[in-house]
């Protein structure tokens, strides 16, 4: 199971027996920003996770990995029920979750502006889990966009398949 910053941060503290104020004192960081990291509100980056999790008395050890052949890091999401889905669906100015839009620092988007819209579907086909993709893609406006949407190809592929079978088009990969 893949840990967020904010479990590392949460997890690291709770081992060192540190409270987020005596944590953040000792990371040069404020007790408010610890909160936000442990809740995943707040990305805090590759160097100031490592000075945190140092200032738990632990260390940050990454790795590459290798993944097969054709094998994306994160399987694509395509809901069983997106056609029928009738929940809430995001509109106006939206802030995607920290595990969608996970680098860079700007998340909130505008819905009703189509560029915003089309980063916010490239961003949640790519990155989103099933609940991601249901509040925010509107598959009909995906096959309106499609052409436009500047996505990696296996989410091309895996949505191209889906696309032809619940709306029958044929859309080039």
């Amino acid at each position: 199971m893949q840990q967020t910053p904010g479990d590392l941060i949460r997890t690291a503290r709770a081992r060192a027996r540190l409270s987020q104020r005596a944590l953040a004192r000792r990371a040069g960081t404020s007790p408010s920003s610890i909160a936000l990291y442990e809740r995943d509100e707040r990305d805090p980056g590759v160097a100031t996770l490592e000075r945190v999790l140092r200032a738990a008395g632990f260390g940050l050890h990454m790795a590459l990995t290798d993944l097969p052949v054709g094998v994306a890091a994160r399987p694509v999401s395509i809901p069983r029920d997106l056609d029928r889905y009738r929940g809430p669906k995001a509109e106006g100015k939206v802030v995607l979750p920290l595990h969608v839009r996970w680098s860079g620092p700007e998340r909130t988007y505008d819905l009703a502006d189509r560029r915003d819209r089309a980063r916010v579907y490239e961003q949640v086909m790519r990155e989103g889990l099933d609940d991601d993709v249901r509040r925010f893609v509107d598959v009909d406006e995906v096959i309106e966009m499609w052409d436009d949407l500047v996505l990696p190809r296996h989410v091309r592929r895996a949505w191209s398949d889906w696309v032809r079978r619940h709306r029958g088009l044929d859309l080039a990969c």
